[in-house]
């Protein structure tokens, strides 16, 4: 029933746009997509993602890795995260709360090859520790 509602919504929307771009150029449209706000738990997959992609850098250049708890996770999520941009923010937030302070670590030799990088959240804010008789994936 719901597909068949969200199908009607998307042909009578095709059909607006049609007339519309009739009425003001020459040019065709072939298809329109709508585009449904995310939820939180898109929102957590995209970060998950976006961490993924970063824990698989620092494997393969700094033989570091990287685990974060659900707490850190939500942080950025709802940090990454606004109802007029979506999650476009989010590789922002994780560049300037994750990478960024991580590479400061690195750079002041916190962290070595070898290591596995915990990210929690504590008071808002996120903190790197070294994970204890853990060895980074190779």
């Amino acid at each position: 029933m719901r597909l068949d509602r969200l199908t009607q919504r998307s042909q009578e929307a095709m059909q607006a746009a049609k007339e519309i771009a009739r009425e003001r150029s020459h040019t065709q449209l072939d298809e329109i997509m709508i585009f449904h706000p995310l939820r939180r738990d898109h929102i957590r997959e995209i970060v998950q993602i976006q961490l993924e992609g970063l824990r698989h850098r620092l494997i393969v250049h700094a033989r570091l890795d990287l685990e974060t708890t659900p707490g850190a996770e939500s942080l950025l999520a709802e940090q990454g995260y606004g109802p007029q941009y979506g999650a476009r923010p989010l590789k922002r937030v994780i560049q300037k709360l994750v990478e960024t302070p991580l590479a400061i670590d690195i750079l002041e030799h916190k962290f070595q090859a070898g290591d596995v990088v915990l990210v929690d959240r504590e008071y808002g804010h996120l903190v790197f520790t070294k994970k204890v008789g853990a060895v980074a994936a190779a």
